[in-house]
């Protein structure tokens, strides 16, 4: 698109604006927000923030959705973190249901 093409939509554009007495920044901000609504967050990460009075329940709970061996789902509970990243909504509310009637806190990011 040559230069003065350019020039002249824009110039269409800043008279559109000024006609329709939408500011600059508003109409911007809109198409922002419009496009921002649009995206939803498909992945999550499942952090488990504390084990609870029922350490035992959650370690063996923790090892069904791991799949790690005892020491390591032990060591994971005492710690705190990330169980699983990047998961789907469906099943990280899957994993966060079966922990939390173990009796963890858990927190979906």
């Amino acid at each position: 698109m040559c230069r003065r093409r350019r020039h002249a939509l824009h110039a269409q554009h800043e008279r559109t604006q000024r006609r329709l007495s939408v500011p600059r920044t508003e109409s911007l901000r809109w198409r922002d927000a419009g496009g921002a609504a649009a995206e939803e967050k498909s992945e999550f990460d499942v952090v488990l923030k504390s084990a609870g009075g029922n350490k035992i329940a959650v370690i063996k709970e923790v090892r069904g959705i791991t799949g790690l061996g005892l020491k390591e789902a032990k060591d994971l509970v005492e710690a705190g973190g990330k169980l699983k990243e990047g998961v789907e909504k469906a099943e990280a509310e899957e994993i966060k249901s079966k922990l939390e009637a173990a009796g963890a806190e858990v927190e979906l990011a």
